[in-house]
Order: structure tokens, then C-alpha cells, then sequence
């Protein structure tokens, strides 16, 4: 029996130390989540790391919208991953697909290659493809530590029954990471139906921040949200898990 890991998604320095703190067992940091997250920056990675004692993955994702890249694209994500390495990273979240909705073997072999040796998680293009069970053989064959997903729905909730049948269906061949809209209210309820060792959530709340009507336009709205990791929710998540062994 072991402890469930907490997995806390953050796009910034003060978030993540927000998330170490609250208990935290590891983290995703990128930057941007109103966009679903993009590849922080290099300085950023490297002040966390200064100070951080727990394992973090960095999103490599280059811009927002759909997962199929151009071979500039690629480059630019091996390049950053190259990067990040060399900066303390302790894994990488990366996800492309091809124009069929199927995973991009070879550029995800490509990608998976330049990680050398750190874990590898599947990102949630998973949820996008045409068809999951041949994408989890797949992610497998490319040699991926595990796969985060919602099982292809918006919450984990709504993909529970298919959550399920992935963590079977993957056999500790490779883990399944269950995150979208994890919260500590239905944290229990989804390990009680798909008993993994490792979850996902982002603990965030939003703040709305209003330009002051004088203010100069730089091609945003008016009104713009900003995601803050809550210490809170981060600690609810924590005692919740702290009454399940898997």
C-alpha cells in the first residue's frame, strides 16, 4: 500500500511554492492555463528550481489551439526540452497528434528521445483522439511513463466509467494520471471506481482583473481572468487523499 501522489498544475513561481507548501507531491508548471497551458519560460523553471525540493514536469507546448505542429513547431519543442533538462527539469508533458486524430508517433518518438530518460507524460491531445484504446497501445509502444486524461470527457467524473477501463486495459504497463476537474469534493469518489496511485488537479481559482477605463490597448479584453493556485483547495486535496491507500 502507498500514498496517492498529488500532482498540482501551476503557471508560475508563486503558484508553485503555493502548491509545495499546501502539501503538494509534485508539479506541472507551465504558463498561460486560461489558454490550457503553454511552455513556461526558461527563467521561471530556474528560480522554481533554486528552491524547490519536490520533482517538476514542465509542459512543452508551443502555442494554444490544436496538437498538430509544423517541423518548426518540433524543433522548437526539442529545443526546449533540451533547455529545460539542462535546467533541473524533472520530467516532460508533451502531446501531438497527426491530421487523423491519431497520436504522432514519430514525432512523440522524437520528442520522448530527447527527454532521455525523464518521465514522459501524455498529455491530454489523448483526449482528443479518435479512438483511446488504440492511443493507449500506442503511447505504450512510444514508450510514455503514463498518460494524463479525463478519459475524454470535460471532467473526470463524466469519463469515470471510461477511466476505468483504461487503468485496466494499461495493466501497469504505463499509469494512468486522472485530471480535469479534479476537485477534493470528488477526489474519493473517482479513486473508489479507478484505483491509481496518482492524480491530477489544478487547484486554481480565477480572479477577474478590469483595465482602468484610461488605460492603453494592447489587444486584450477589457476584462481579463488570472488563475491563482488556492492554498485551500490544495490542502482539502491533500487530506482527502490522506485517507486512501492504493
Amino acid at each position: 500500500m502507498s500514498k496517492v501522489v498529488l500532482e498540482i498544475c501551476v503557471d508560475g513561481v508563486g503558484g508553485a511554492k503555493i502548491a509545495e507548501q499546501s502539501g503538494a507531491d509534485r508539479l506541472e508548471l507551465c504558463a498561460a492555463l486560461e489558454l490550457g497551458g503553454l511552455t513556461p519560460t526558461y527563467g521561471t523553471l530556474a528560480t522554481l528550481r533554486e528552491d524547490s525540493s519536490i520533482p517538476i514536469f514542465v509542459l512543452i507546448r508551443p502555442r494554444a489551439g490544436d496538437f498538430v505542429y509544423s517541423r518548426s513547431e518540433i524543433s522548437t519543442m526539442l529545443k526546449d526540452i533540451e533547455i529545460c533538462k539542462s535546467l533541473g527539469a524533472s520530467g516532460f508533458v508533451i502531446g501531438a497528434l497527426d491530421s487523423q486524430a491519431r497520436l504522432n508517433g514519430s514525432v512523440l518518438r522524437e520528442l520522448v528521445s530527447a527527454a532521455n530518460g525523464c518521465d514522459t507524460t501524455l498529455h491530454r491531445a489523448f483526449d482528443h483522439c479518435a479512438d483511446l484504446n488504440n492511443a493507449l497501445e500506442d503511447a505504450v509502444d512510444i514508450g510514455f511513463t503514463r498518460i494524463l486524461t479525463s478519459g475524454g470527457f470535460g471532467t473526470v467524473i463524466e469519463g469515470q466509467d471510461v477511466l476505468e477501463r483504461l487503468h485496466r486495459q494499461a495493466d501497469n504497463r504505463i499509469r494512468i494520471l486522472p485530471g480535469g476537474g479534479l476537485l477534493p469534493s470528488n477526489v474519493t469518489q473517482l479513486l473508489h471506481r479507478v484505483p491509481v496511485n496518482e492524480v491530477h488537479a489544478s487547484c486554481k481559482k480565477v480572479s477577474l482583473i478590469k483595465s482602468e477605463a484610461n488605460t492603453v490597448s494592447l489587444g486584450v479584453l477589457d476584462v481579463v481572468s488570472h488563475h491563482q493556485t488556492d492554498p485551500e483547495c490544495v490542502r482539502a486535496m491533500v487530506r482527502s487523499l490522506d485517507d486512501i491507500q492504493v
